[in-house]
This record gives structure tokens, sequence and C-alpha cells, in this order.
């Protein structure tokens, strides 16, 4: 979809950089709260170690997300690009 009257993409439209700056910010922000619970768990505690894991598999997922979606916006460009 376009902007009116500018023939131009809007800000809406999925795009590398977009893509970057949000995932990248989650993962970074999901990252730190990592580090957080890594220095204030007790690894003998089955609680703590289950909860790090459930935070561990979402920074995974984002990080699967991010990865995928990139690598979709470089096959669909390389696709483009051969066609011309």
């Amino acid at each position: 979809m376009s902007s009116p009257g500018t023939g131009q993409p809007d800000s809406t439209n999925l795009n590398f950089d977009r893509v970057q700056e949000t995932f990248g910010q989650q993962a970074e922000n999901m990252d730190n709260i990592l580090k957080d619970r890594i220095t204030t768990m007790d690894p003998n505690n089955t609680k703590d170690m289950v909860e790090f894991q459930v935070e561990f598999n979402k920074y995974m997922i984002v990080e699967g997300l991010r990865s995928s979606i990139i690598k979709s916006i470089k096959d669909t460009i390389q696709s483009i690009i051969q066609k011309l």
C-alpha cells in the first residue's frame, strides 16, 4: 500500500530496518532480563530454573522470528532482482 499521492510505501509496510529495530530492541530487553535473572537466581531452586527456562525460550522465539523475517525479506528481494 502506498501513501496517498506519493506512490511511496507508507510507514506501516514491513521493511528490513523496521524488523531490525523492533525485534532487535525486544531481543535486547529480553537479553537484559536474562542476564539479571542469572545474577539473582538460585541454581538449586527449581522455581528459579523453570522461570529462567521460560524467559530463555521467549528470547529464542524472538530471535527465531527475527531471523526468519529477515531471511524472507532477503529472499523476496533476491527474487525481484533476478527477475529484472
